[in-house]
C-alpha cells in the first residue's frame, strides 16, 4: 500500500519537528521544510526511525523567493501532497502599527498568511485529482482579539483562518479533501521564548506580564501536545470538519489528546 505524502513547513524544530514524526509513525512518508539544513537532516533521521521516507527542501517562507522555491520543489514531487501542515510562522515585528518597519510588517504578513496560501494553491490541484487531502493551517488565538503592540501576527492569524474557511467553502463539493486551522496554545517552542524574551516597552506591559507568568508558572505545553491533535486531523477519516478553528482546548481537541495518551 502506498504511504500517503505529507509536508510540514517549519518542521525542523518545536511541533513542526513533533508533527512531522508523528505523521512518519502513522504511516506518512514527509517532505520537510524549514531554513536550516542541518536541522532539517536531524529531523529527517527521526522520520526515517519511526518508519517514514523524508526528503527536506531548504527554504525562507518570509520571502516571496523562498515560498517559490518551495511551491517550485513540490511540483516536481512524483506523486500528490495527502497532507499539507502550514506550521511556519513567527511574532513580531513589536510595536504600534504606525511605528513598525513596512517591510518587517510585510515579511511576517508573507511568512504567516501570503505562504501557506502559495503553499495550498500549490497542492490543492493535486488533492482534487486524488479525491483526497488534509490541510492544517497553524493558526493562534491571537487572532481572535488583538495582541498588543504585535499586530502584524494577530492579523496575519487572522487572515489564516479565514483563508481556511474560504478554502473550505470552495472545496466543499470535493468531499475528501478538509482544510482546518488548529490553534495550539502556548508552548515550549522558540518562538515563544522570543516573544516572552521581549522587554515591556517592546511588547507592551500587559503583554509582558502574560508571557513571563505564563513561563513562570509552567503553563507552556511541550510542542508534542498541539503535534498529537495536528497529526489526528491529518488522518482524520472524513472531511466533515472542513472550515473549523479547532482550538487546543476544545472536545475535539481533548479527545486527540486523550486517545494519543
Amino acid at each position: 500500500m502506498t504511504r500517503p505524502l505529507a509536508v510540514v513547513t517549519g518542521a525542523s524544530r518545536g511541533i513542526g519537528r513533533e508533527v512531522a514524526v508523528m505523521l512518519a509513525a502513522g504511516g506518512a512518508d514527509l517532505v520537510l521544510v524549514g531554513r536550516t539544513d542541518d536541522q532539517l537532516e536531524v529531523v529527517a533521521e527521526l522520520v526515517t526511525a519511526a518508519g517514514g521516507a523524508a526528503t527536506t527542501i531548504v527554504a525562507d517562507l518570509a520571502t516571496a523567493a523562498g515560498t517559490e522555491h518551495a511551491v517550485a520543489e513540490l511540483g516536481r514531487l512524483p506523486g500528490p501532497v495527502a497532507i499539507l501542515v502550514n506550521n511556519a510562522g513567527a511574532a513580531g515585528p513589536y510595536g504600534a502599527g504606525w511605528e513598525l518597519d513596512p517591510l518587517a510588517w510585510e515579511r511576517m504578513l508573507h511568512l504567516n498568511l501570503t505562504a501557506p496560501f502559495r503553499l495550498c494553491a500549490g497542492v490543492v490541484p493535486g488533492m482534487i485529482a486524488a479525491g483526497f487531502g488534509r490541510i492544517v493551517n497553524v493558526t493562534s488565538s491571537a487572532s481572535l482579539e488583538p495582541l498588543e503592540r504585535t499586530g502584524a501576527y494577530s492579523v496575519a492569524k487572522a487572515g489564516l483562518n479565514m483563508l481556511t474557511r474560504q478554502l473550505a467553502a470552495e472545496l466543499r463539493e470535493h468531499a475528501g479533501i478538509s482544510v482546518v486551522a488548529l490553534a495550539p496554545g502556548p508552548a515550549d517552542t522558540a518562538t515563544y521564548a522570543e516573544l516572552a524574551d521581549q522587554p515591556a516597552e517592546l511588547v507592551g506591559v500587559r503583554g509582558f506580564e502574560r508571557y513571563r507568568r505564563t513561563v513562570a508558572e509552567g503553563r507552556l505545553s511541550p510542542p508534542r501536545r498541539p503535534a498529537r491533535v495536528i497529526a489526528a486531523l491529518a488522518f482524520e477519516p472524513t472531511a466533515a470538519r472542513s472550515g473549523a478553528y479547532v482550538d487546543i482546548g476544545d472536545e475535539y481537541a481533548t479527545r486527540a489528546l486523550e486517545s494519543g495518551s
